[in-house]
């Protein structure tokens, strides 16, 4: 492999790399947010708190594989990989699997993990 001379140019470029590698790699650690994980044993219900908020999550007992969570006000967002019936405070998880053992995954406002097992 042949030296080469160090131009001005490839400094430049270098330099600039470096810096937007820099920027890039502080600006993703201030904004970085933590997100907390959480387990419920719902057996038959369990509570939680969520930003000051209390959360109880209760099995079905008519059906198997279904939650239902209270108490999360309508402004904050739930996500989960499961079905989500939402009606005002309360929602209703489905899951899909409906083994004996079930577990899911929710997600509050970006920044609470809940898992939810018998």
């Amino acid at each position: 492999m042949a030296a080469e001379k160090l131009t001005k140019l490839r400094l430049t470029q270098i330099v600039i790399t470096l810096a937007i590698l820099t920027v890039a790699f502080f600006w993703r650690t201030i904004t970085f947010q933590d997100v907390s994980t959480q387990k419920c044993i719902a057996t038959p219900q369990c509570s939680l708190f969520v930003d000051g908020r209390q959360i109880t999550v209760t099995k079905s007992e008519t059906e198997q594989g279904v939650y239902i969570i209270q108490s999360i006000p309508s402004d904050w967002s739930v996500t989960s990989d499961q079905k989500i019936i939402r009606e005002g405070e309360n929602i209703e998880l489905k899951f899909y699997d409906n083994n004996s053992n079930t577990t899911g995954v929710i997600n509050i406002n970006d920044s609470v993990t809940i898992e939810i097992s018998d």
